[in-house]
């Protein structure tokens, strides 16, 4: 299982910690930590859970193959926005940038 990696990947791709990881999808900061670290998953709907926050399938969390340059956001992250009839969320985003080591800047 790959599942250290892939998360470890997440979190950096996202800017997110652990503990906010934990509170936006709802599991144990400790059995994320865990699995950061390399510790098997004892419940596989946990690991099931955080898939399906991040936005990808369980064999691409669990088997490294996940694509993390394009970061999905649930709608449940998009608090203030208001959805229109077409579908469409309307609101203001913030985006923020930041430098990822070991990546070319471009000028």
């Amino acid at each position: 299982m790959k599942l250290r990696y892939a998360l470890n990947r997440y979190l950096r791709h996202s800017g997110m910690s652990v503990s906010t990881l934990a509170q936006r999808s709802g599991l144990p900061k400790g059995t994320l930590q865990g699995w950061c670290l390399g510790k098997t998953p004892r419940n596989m709907e946990q690991v099931r859970k955080l898939s399906k926050f991040i936005g990808v399938s369980l064999d691409s969390l669990l088997f490294d193959e996940a694509d993390y340059e394009t970061i999905k956001i649930a709608s449940d992250q998009l608090e203030g926005f208001t959805v229109d009839s077409d579908g469409w969320h309307r609101g203001t985003l913030e985006v923020r940038f930041r430098h990822v080591p070991g990546q070319a800047r471009k000028n």
